[in-house]
């Protein structure tokens, strides 16, 4: 795990051009604490960077930026090729007598024997990368299948600048830069940016499984991302599996997750394990523990909150592995310290709150070990989000009723006929009530405009879109913006015959856990110098995933059926069929408790008018029903604060 960055294309080809690689690599120290590399060709005005945490072969002879063996092709590297050994053996033909043991050292060798693009294609890892083409005078930038390792790039001033993280670019071109208000409005729905969008808008995020080669004869401006992985024909036209018992599929997965479990073990360097307690951690543990010779070291988070605890569950399937295990809580006193650091760790605005507990367990990971494993995507790939099963539920609901019913519901909730509309609330929140579930007249009101638009709908991407929304217009709360359209509804679109817990997994899987999930577990660990590693998203995993026909992902109301048998044959089923809790700090409270007077001044309305994104009237009705009780607006008021943190700890303004 490392940090790359660099330069292609600078007028300035002289003695600070490696100054300004160093500036840059400056910044990813803790991507990469152990040494810095870098490569300069001031002919061809090109500069290379990276930062190394040394994990496979610590010896120099692992360092970075690395050459091919005839010298072609120049390669950084961020992240692990888990198939690394594989590849090398298929190059023992060539023989070819290697420097080190590294996953690099192979990389670039297997660039020699296939090209670039059947290189990217034969990987198994997580990677950000940048290749430089001796031959051909080509920068190619890629990203690995699912997005786990970052990488941003663009051209400012007519240069092109490329790094891990946004802060190295910053340093370099900061003054450049400017705010997207288009790119915000994006963030006010999901809570993160999607890709390729950022929060600057003269840079990019390049798409996960892409690659995009950038040329200066061929001008850098004429560079498209191109797919090495095309992810929505795994998704959209599987291939099911020939055994489709549940014994076979059960055997077969199995088989799958060992091998990359076994694959991520790999290390040079104490290795450990995240442990929630739910049922992704505990089947990467389970394997972990079944093929290490000694006690994984685990690691659990627990809160004194018992709504979003688990820390009890994880101490009891640690204790029946016989792991070594460290359970540590997380307090209200240890949340000034954390917060202060949240906008230098993501420095783009990035509002899932696990964020939190996330950095505090890594840091604490990372006193005993350097890389740690996680149960990562196996919410997306096997059905695991209780969301999937309401959206169904209410799409089927939806599609019982006449077409004309649809429409005429529709418009009874809209603005143009009150009286229906103040009918509907008024039963909303009494039946709410009876439900023992408080909400707000403005909470109501929101849960009615997104019936009445999905209610004219029968579109699986429509429906499952607003599920995801946060604010649900996001052109009313920031001035001057227009919301870009993703591409992923408008793809889940033309798929909508399909099962809409199959589309709902591919949508999140593109962007929800691409841009959020693992963004979340990669900042806070790489904070650290904690390489953080996925078992479940290893290429055989998802492929075999999206194989498996939706229905026999389920139970009746219970999701990750084929997990939770291997499970079982472990594991008491009390232990497994529990309620899922999530990976969440009790925010709703924490913003009326310990966090109420930091938030209030960001949200203050003479603060937000003077950063001047945000209608401040809208945030501050928000704020004041929040700290009433009356309703839970805690996801859309967390946005708003921190991208007030981030704007007010140093970066540019409009």
């Amino acid at each position: 795990m490392c940090g790359i960055a660099g330069i292609f294309g600078a007028e300035d080809a002289h003695a600070d051009f490696a100054a300004k690689i160093t500036r840059m690599t400056d910044q990813l120290q803790h991507r990469g604490p152990n040494s810095a590399g870098q490569f300069i060709d001031a002919r061809q005005r090109l500069g290379l960077g990276h930062r190394r945490l040394s994990i496979i072969d610590l010896s120099d002879a692992g360092a970075q930026p690395m050459s091919s063996p005839s010298g072609r092709y120049t390669i950084i590297l961020n992240g692990e090729i888990y198939n690394f050994l594989e590849l090398k053996n298929q190059l023992d033909a060539d023989a070819i007598k290697f420097r080190g043991n590294s996953d690099t050292e192979v990389l670039a060798a297997t660039l020699e024997r296939l090209g670039i693009e059947r290189t990217l294609k034969a990987t198994a890892g997580m990677f950000a990368l940048a290749i430089w083409d001796e031959k051909t005078q080509t920068l190619t930038l890629a990203r690995d299948r699912v997005g786990e390792k970052p990488l941003y790039y663009g051209l400012v001033g007519g240069v092109l600048y490329f790094a891990s993280e946004l802060k190295a670019i910053r340093s370099v071109a900061g003054a450049q830069l400017t705010i997207d208000r288009d790119s915000l409005a994006l963030y006010a729905r999901y809570s993160y940016i999607p890709w390729p969008h950022c929060i600057f808008r003269e840079l990019r995020k390049l798409p996960p499984a892409s690659f995009i080669n950038f040329n200066i004869g061929k001008g850098l401006t004429n560079s498209q991302p191109q797919r090495f992985w095309d992810f929505a024909a795994v998704a959209l036209q599987p291939t099911p599996p020939s055994d489709l018992s549940l014994a076979g599929l059960t055997a077969t997965l199995t088989a799958k997750i060992r091998q990359a479990v076994r694959r991520q073990m790999i290390a040079d360097v104490p290795v450990g394990a995240f442990l929630s307690g739910g049922i992704d951690s505990t089947t990467v543990v389970t394997f972990m523990q079944e093929q290490s010779p000694r006690p994984v070291k685990t690691f659990t988070v627990g809160f004194a909150d018992q709504r979003v605890d688990e820390a009890r569950y994880a101490r009891k399937i640690a204790a029946q592995l016989a792991t070594d295990h460290t359970e540590i809580y997380l307090e209200e006193k240890d949340l000034p310290d954390i917060l202060a650091k949240m906008p230098a760790i993501y420095d783009e605005p990035f509002a899932d709150s696990s964020q939190i507990p996330s950095y505090f367990v890594a840091s604490v990971a990372r006193q005993s070990v350097a890389v740690s494993l996680s149960g990562d995507g196996g919410d997306e790939l096997f059905s695991g989000y209780e969301r999937y099963r309401k959206v169904a539920t209410a799409l089927g609901c939806l599609a019982a009723l006449p077409a004309a019913l649809r429409r005429g519901f529709a418009a009874a909730l809209s603005d143009n006929h009150p009286s229906w509309r103040r009918l509907a609330a008024t039963s909303l929140y009494h039946g709410m009530q009876l439900a023992g579930k408080r909400r707000s007249p403005a909470r109501i009101n929101e849960i009615i405009d997104k019936l009445a638009k999905i209610t004219t709908t029968l579109s699986p991407a429509s429906v499952y879109q607003q599920n995801l929304t946060h604010w649900q217009d996001p052109a009313a709360l920031i001035s001057n913006s227009r919301e870009p359209e993703l591409a992923i509804w408008k793809n889940l679109d033309q798929h909508d015959h399909q099962d809409p817990y199959l589309l709902m997994r591919y949508a999140d899987v593109n962007h929800y856990m691409s841009d959020d999930i693992l963004v979340k577990m990669d900042r806070a660990a790489m904070a650290v110098s904690l390489e953080t590693r996925m078992p479940l998203l290893d290429r055989e995993v998802i492929e075999f995933a999206f194989s498996i026909p939706a229905p026999l992902h389920r139970d009746g109301r219970l999701g990750k059926r084929l997990l939770r048998e291997i499970l079982y044959q472990r594991f008491d089923r009390s232990l497994i069929d529990r309620p899922k809790m999530g990976f969440g700090i009790p925010l709703d409270t924490w913003l009326r408790g310990p966090l109420r007077d930091w938030a209030a001044s960001l949200l203050a309305p003479a603060v937000l008018k003077d950063s001047g994104f945000f209608d401040a009237g809208m945030v501050g009705q928000k704020w004041q029903e929040h700290q009433s009780g009356r309703a839970d607006w805690s996801y859309h008021l967390w946005d708003i604060i921190i991208f007030q943190q981030w704007l007010q700890n140093g970066h540019p303004r409009p």
